[in-house]
């Protein structure tokens, strides 16, 4: 006999306003919810990180002792999303400075996010998206591996 499983279709309009804070819509307010509700461990598989309250969710989910663990694309559009006005950083730079906050707090928190470099199951190494080859796109969040979102929702400050 099969299980039934409650499934929420949560989106947004596909345009938001400059500066990366627009959380007002429903796919936003399920990703900031579930950082904050998480019990025990967050995945995130995103081909770029860089949206501020993405961040802040991470860092507040690690200092609440979440393991929260990062699969991300070494180089996914550094020249398009890290550099340019109200853009977030690149991926390397976001990485680092989530641990660089995380050590700030002198509680321990860097040991609960662990962060990966997106490498496909027949690499031996991550390759950089400048290669223009085997890049992920795609856009995952597991909460205590209960609850998962999925889909088109970016949490970089492009989108």
């Amino acid at each position: 006999r099969k299980r039934a499983h409650a499934i929420a279709l949560v989106n947004r309009l596909p345009y938001g306003k400059p500066g990366h804070t627009d959380t007002a819509n429903p796919q936003d307010a399920a990703l900031m919810l579930a950082f904050r509700y998480s019990k025990k461990s967050i995945f995130i598989q995103t081909p770029t990180l860089n949206a501020t309250p993405a961040i802040d969710g991470i860092i507040s989910a690690c200092r609440r002792g979440i393991i929260v663990t990062v699969w991300i694309g070494l180089g996914f559009n550094d020249l398009v999303e890290g550099f340019g006005t109200f853009q977030g950083g690149t991926n390397e730079h976001v990485i680092k400075k989530l641990y660089k906050k995380l050590r700030d707090g002198n509680d321990g928190a860097e040991k609960y996010l662990e962060a990966y470099w997106y490498t496909g199951k027949d690499q031996t190494r991550p390759l950089h998206f400048s290669q223009k080859s085997r890049n992920c796109h795609i856009k995952f969040m597991s909460i205590d591996d209960q609850v998962a979102i999925m889909g088109n929702g970016n949490m970089d400050s492009q989108s």
